[in-house]
């Protein structure tokens, strides 16, 4: 009679020995298969970046097979908007904002090579519709609107990422708010740090009117600026920028890095 002991034994032998066989009958052992996983997953990896990279590129040139608008949310090239500056010595007025071709003031470090910090100053508004309560309105005084002026801030880096401040999310809705107010003059300042490796500073205004229901009108004018290789920006070397699309208000204000 077969022991127990002895099936056991058949038993772990005839398991060894399946083992052995499709080890032998494999190219590679379970060790390799793993890395060349690892290898196929870090390759993938380059080739993501290395298409991003690409695609940063083509974009910047107008090359790219993608729209204008597409181009501009993901790597803040090819808007139709452009940067405006009341001041000849913003960067962006020696840029061009949507060309295929570098201009002749570029270099290798048209980039911050470091974080730095932004200072930002909200310095003038100005009521340029007879009333902000609509056309239906009698009133006709250029000084009934209740602004509430905010920005959007996007820092493109070099790599296709990107970085967004708010100062409706970091500031308050009340950031810059006045009640009848037809002009403003004066200085309201905000600091955000700027990323390394940050090429493309978009500034996009909004403006919001507060009526007697205490409904937030949108008065925007649809328009954001862009400023085009801030490496180049000497350490506090003021931006003058405006927006005089709005057909309710004009907004003036200006930054610096530091």
């Amino acid at each position: 009679m077969v022991t127990k002991m002895t099936k056991s034994i058949w038993v772990g032998c005839i398991a060894l020995a399946a083992f052995q066989f499709l080890t032998a009958c494999s190219d590679e052992s379970p060790f390799s298969k793993a890395e060349d996983d690892l290898d196929d997953i870090r390759d993938e990896a380059n080739n993501d970046y290395d298409d991003k990279e690409n695609e940063r590129d083509k974009c910047r040139y107008g090359e790219s097979s993608h729209s204008d608008e597409w181009c501009c949310d993901y790597y803040g090239y090819q808007c139709s908007y452009v940067s405006s500056s009341s001041g000849s010595r913003s960067s962006s007025s020696y840029r061009q904002s949507s060309s295929s071709k570098k201009t002749e003031y570029e270099s290798e470090n048209d980039y911050l090579t470091t974080s730095m910090t932004m200072n930002f100053t909200l310095t003038y508004y100005r009521q340029t519709v007879c009333s902000m309560e609509g056309k239906g309105s009698k009133a006709c005084s250029y000084d009934d609107g209740d602004p509430r002026v905010s920005f959007d801030i996007t820092f493109y880096q070099t790599d296709g990422d990107s970085t967004k401040y708010s100062t409706r999310d970091k500031l308050g809705e009340d950031w810059f708010y006045y009640d009848n107010i037809g002009e403003w003059d004066g200085t309201k300042s905000f600091t955000v740090k700027v990323p390394a490796f940050t090429e493309t500073v978009r500034i996009c205004p909004y403006v919001e009117d507060d009526d007697a229901f205490g409904f937030h009108d949108k008065m925007n004018s649809g328009y954001c600026y862009l400023t085009y290789y801030i490496g180049l920006l000497d350490s506090r070397e003021i931006n003058y920028q405006s927006d005089y699309e709005n057909e309710y208000c004009k907004l003036e204000w200006e930054w610096y890095l530091y």
